[in-house]
């Protein structure tokens, strides 16, 4: 994610590289000072992946979550039915 968003970044700076240098490998000049090709063919989809992953990690993390509490309401519960017994014997033991 963070190698995403970092040539994110460099896209500036690349295709000012690129605008300078691109009679070595292209018959036109694509980059623009602007960065619109740069922009619609570099950063736009990884912009994209981006998001997705961000999205699936929070989507994992928030399922995670969901587990780690359920479990930990399950253990709480068995815990106090050990624990409820052991106060219904000491009540009785008590009463006679």
């Amino acid at each position: 994610f963070c190698a995403l968003m970092g040539a994110v970044y460099m896209a500036e700076p690349l295709n000012k590289f690129l605008g300078e240098n691109h009679q070595s490998f292209a018959s036109q000049n694509y980059f623009d000072k602007h960065g619109i090709f740069m922009s619609t063919v570099w950063s736009t989809p990884m912009l994209l992946v981006g998001c997705v992953m961000l999205i699936q990690s929070l989507y994992s993390a928030s399922t995670l979550l969901i587990k780690v509490k359920r479990a930990e309401l399950v253990q709480r519960a068995k815990e106090q039915a050990k624990q409820e017994p052991a106060q219904n014997s000491t009540e009785n033991k008590k009463t006679n």
